[in-house]
């Protein structure tokens, strides 16, 4: 039996819930909530529509309200914090959490090329 994830419960500050599967109005919705979103070619941080095609929202300006989708998350960043050996599998609930830190939009033509010095971050409270 194949297993039904449930959905974020996706809600922009100024915007509204945002359903999923994305529809086009709520992608454009997304994109009139948003801004370009940076990018580095070089050390130069710059934001170029044209090439990238990528838009984005920081965290204070949208949430996730479905709990299920939320617990699901911290299960995740528990699975992951062990096996990065950074907790004990004894010490699952060792202050792990999840947050929030952007929603990105990805246009037909965006992409995404992590930099080299992009890394996971996982934070213990």
């Amino acid at each position: 039996m194949r297993r039904k994830h449930s959905t974020p419960g996706l809600h922009l500050k100024y915007a509204g819930v945002i359903g999923l599967p994305l529809s086009d109005n709520d992608a454009r919705t997304i994109i009139a909530a948003s801004r370009p979103a940076p990018f580095a070619q070089t050390d130069e941080t710059c934001e170029d529509k044209g090439l990238k095609n990528t838009w984005e929202i920081h965290a204070g300006d949208f949430e996730t309200r479905n709990p299920v989708w939320q617990r699901y998350i911290q299960k995740i960043a528990i699975a992951s914090s062990v096996k990065l050996g950074i907790v004990d599998v004894d010490a699952r609930v060792a202050g792990v959490s999840a947050e929030l830190y952007k929603l990105s939009l990805y246009e037909k033509g965006g992409s995404f090329e992590p930099p080299k010095w992009l890394v996971i971050r996982l934070i213990e409270l």
